[in-house]
């Protein structure tokens, strides 16, 4: 039995009981689109090295190219930043009828996912069996689920962005991130044969 907190304590129903913690790693775990994060800062970095000498020589029309590389080095490493901090707040608990992403910090529940009604799960394993699970849909620019047959339309009329932002809803910094799936697979399954 896992110790509750007092607003986990308010929250869960009266037949329900908090099962299990999710144990996770702090800190920052690089992913695929990381490596995206650490191009714009590299390229950013770059061309300010070139631009900032002809912009101090007097060369005013280089003042949006300036600000436009100031802004993809800051919005990479805010991005890296907040997932950093969201990850040292967030804890997941796993009860008898749901999963639950808390913050410690504020004392709140983010987010509950009933078993019932769980959203599409992907696992993201590194090869040292940790990494997270994604709870609902992403962006399939970064990566390819195998269970998604390729359309070209697909490709072709995708948005015309590229979503530097996290998944909504994760699952991070899971030494045995496999385990925790199949359990939480377990009991998807276990919630979808008692109805």
């Amino acid at each position: 039995m896992v110790s509750q907190t007092h607003v986990l304590n308010q929250e869960l129903e009266p037949d329900e009981v908090i099962e299990d913690k999710i144990h996770k790693k702090i800190g920052l775990q690089l992913r695929n689109e990381d490596f995206l994060h650490l191009f714009l800062i590299l390229f950013a970095a770059f061309v300010l090295t070139k631009i900032i000498p002809a912009f101090k020589n007097g060369n005013q029309d280089l003042a949006w190219p300036l600000l436009s590389g100031l802004l993809m080095i800051l919005n990479s490493i805010y991005s890296l930043i907040k997932r950093w901090v969201r990850n040292f707040r967030t804890e997941y608990f796993i009860t008898n009828k749901r999963l639950i992403i808390y913050d410690n910090r504020r004392d709140q529940i983010i987010k509950s996912f009933p078993f019932k009604s769980f959203p599409r799960m992907v696992l993201r394993e590194n090869a040292y069996n940790s990494g997270f699970i994604i709870l609902g849909e992403y962006d399939k620019l970064w990566e390819k689920d195998p269970k998604d047959k390729f359309e070209w339309r697909n490709l072709i009329f995708r948005k015309n962005y590229i979503d530097t932002e996290d998944y909504q809803f994760t699952l991070d910094n899971l030494p045995e991130v496999r385990k925790v799936y199949n359990n939480l697979l377990a009991k998807i399954e276990e919630k979808a044969n008692s109805t």
